[in-house]
């Protein structure tokens, strides 16, 4: 009798901490899913490594932690979880609008529509360039890019005689058009390349960049980790500046392009030089599902076309690549 007394004591006392347990576990996922959204707006240097990820992947972790919270049948913390994601998810993901507008009609492009691809070559890989010839480009941003010479033959490949190109340190610019090479400082050209594009009676200013690169790591439980994705912001923010003093030196009004691997999301706190002056194309414009890193898992978007106030864009996608780690970027943009 004494041990069946024992049993049913242990029994009632468990119960409690269990049901304790459960509402602390809901209760965190509100926590990450409310708190997220105040960081992926204010983009804190401090927390960089959080907002580098996709805002969804919050959810997901805030659904697996209160998983346990709803099997119990609770319909007010399924509520609160719904109503907390649905509003939650388009503020800080971009995926849902770029999905949805794949479903929309596709607006009609004018004859003047250049189409732009930019792809990491993967270490100077010719055949990553030459990928970019299925999807007839204009122009094509290069990031690590081959040597000049075998750059010279996928312009070649591309455009036939009449290609023109320039080379950088690491980035590369390929033309159908003819190009004009512009002088960078030098802290821009090690990974840089920029050029004047003589495009019909106009022109165009196009620069290919690869930023520094970033810790794919996910030891969130160090100090290490917040404090190299704190560094890793406040390099990229530099480095975009530097971006954003050569395109204000430019003509006022002037059509600009600026694209490549980015080494950062584009709703990053490193892109605020661009503010006002750029805008990321995909964003507006993307179509489908727009990441580009890991080629075969894109789970991040990191390669980005951005344009200046004077171009319009029709459409912008991210494709699969069959020699890089990247996927590739298409802009299809308009001037003014």
């Amino acid at each position: 009798m004494a041990q069946a007394t024992d049993k049913s004591d242990s029994s009632s006392t468990t119960r409690p901490r269990l049901s304790t347990a459960k509402t602390v576990l809901f209760l965190l996922a509100v926590v990450i899913l409310s708190g997220c959204q105040k960081v992926y707006m204010y983009q804190p240097d401090a927390l960089a490594g959080l907002t580098v990820w996709p805002g969804w992947m919050w959810i997901v972790l805030s659904w697996l932690l209160s998983a346990i919270s709803l099997m119990r049948k609770r319909p007010a913390y399924f509520v609160i979880m719904t109503v907390l994601s649905v509003v939650y998810l388009p503020l800080v993901s971009e995926e849902p609008w770029s999905l949805a507008r794949s479903l929309m009609p596709q607006r009609t492009a004018p004859s003047t529509t250049l189409r732009i691809v930019s792809v990491n070559c993967a270490g100077g890989t010719a055949a990553a360039a030459l990928e970019t010839r299925r999807l007839h480009p204009d122009i094509v941003l290069l990031q690590e890019s081959p040597g000049a010479d075998k750059v010279a033959h996928v312009a070649r490949s591309l455009f036939g005689r009449s290609a023109s190109y320039i080379t950088g340190m690491d980035s590369s610019i390929i033309s159908r058009y003819p190009l004009e090479k512009q002088r960078l400082p030098v802290e821009l050209a090690v990974r840089s390349a920029a050029a004047r594009v003589r495009w019909q009676s106009s022109e165009l200013f196009v620069v290919s960049t690869h930023l520094s690169v970033a810790p794919f790591r996910y030891d969130f439980w160090t100090r290490d980790y917040w404090s190299s994705f704190r560094d890793v912001r406040e390099r990229h923010r530099e480095q975009v500046q530097l971006l954003a003093g050569h395109v204000s030196a430019l003509p006022r009004q002037a059509p600009v392009v600026v694209g490549g691997d980015f080494n950062s999301p584009a709703h990053d706190g490193a892109f605020s030089p661009f503010k006002g002056l750029m805008r990321d194309s995909f964003r507006s414009h993307g179509r489908g599902w727009g990441n580009t890193f890991l080629n075969s898992f894109p789970v991040i978007r990191i390669d980005q076309i951005w344009i200046s106030k004077a171009l319009h864009a029709v459409r912008v996608r991210a494709v699969r690549t069959d020699n890089s780690d990247h996927r590739m970027v298409v802009a299809e943009i308009f001037p003014n």
